[in-house]
This record gives structure tokens, sequence and C-alpha cells, in this order.
């Protein structure tokens, strides 16, 4: 779950693409709503971007589906990862894993939350050398 990064896709399907803050405060409302729903609970809830009055969700199949976001903003999507995820994969360069680490504590903090109740993890980019040789190089296939 996330706040909607590729304009196109918003384009082809409709939606205001909106600014980087308007997209943080429409997840921030509509998760608000959807995991109390989620969990069979009525909700009526009166937002900015969201309005709802007694909504519920029909079937359930589950009474919680764990939530994962991506991301390296500190302020507001480590903010929301503390309120509300059961997963945040971070996405940043090792060299600045530290002080992501330290903001999510703080984010946790924040709300009080155990930062060990935050599943974390990491999201990393590979690439390979292994120095390849003309005679490590196969045969054409016939």
């Amino acid at each position: 779950m996330g706040t909607g990064w590729f304009e196109l896709e918003h384009t082809q399907l409709g939606f205001e693409f909106g600014t980087f803050a308007e997209r943080f405060a429409k997840l921030d409302e509509a998760l608000e709503i959807l995991i109390p729903m989620i969990a069979g609970e009525r909700v009526t809830f009166d937002g900015r971007y969201y309005r709802t009055q007694e909504a519920f969700a029909v079937p359930r199949f589950r009474d919680r589906i764990p939530l994962l976001i991506g991301g390296s903003g500190e302020k507001k999507t480590f903010g929301l990862a503390a309120r509300y995820f059961d997963h945040l994969n971070v996405i940043a360069p090792f060299g600045d894993l530290r002080g992501k680490v330290d903001a999510l504590q703080r984010r946790c903090a924040e709300v009080d939350r155990d930062p060990a109740t935050l599943e974390t993890s990491v999201l990393l980019s590979v690439v390979p050398d292994v120095g390849f040789t003309d005679d490590m190089v196969p045969p054409p296939m016939r």
C-alpha cells in the first residue's frame, strides 16, 4: 500500500495525481477507514478527501491483513509506518541506513510503539561484476 508514485497510472485511470503532500494525506485518511473496516468495525469518517458513514467490509476473509509500505521518507513514510503498518521496506543506500533506523525509532517513539514490532527490511540493488573473460563465455548454441 502506498501513496501512488506513478503519475501515468493515475492519468490512465482518471485519478488526479495531486502533490506529494496530498497523496500522503489521502493515504493517511484511507488507512483510518480501511484498518477498522478490515477488523470488522463500522466506520464513520469525515475527512478532507474521504467521507464514510457506517462503512463496513463484507464478506470479511480475516480479522487482520498485514500491511507493508516502502520508502525512504523519514517524516511522512516512517511516520505512517509507525502508526499503521506491520512492515517497512526502507529504500536507501547502505551508508544512510544507520540514520534511517534512528529516524524510524524516533517516529515509533512519537506514537508510543515498540520499534521491534515493526518488521523492517531494506531494498537492495545488486550489480554483479564477475569479471568475465573471453574464455569464460560459453560457445554459441547451434
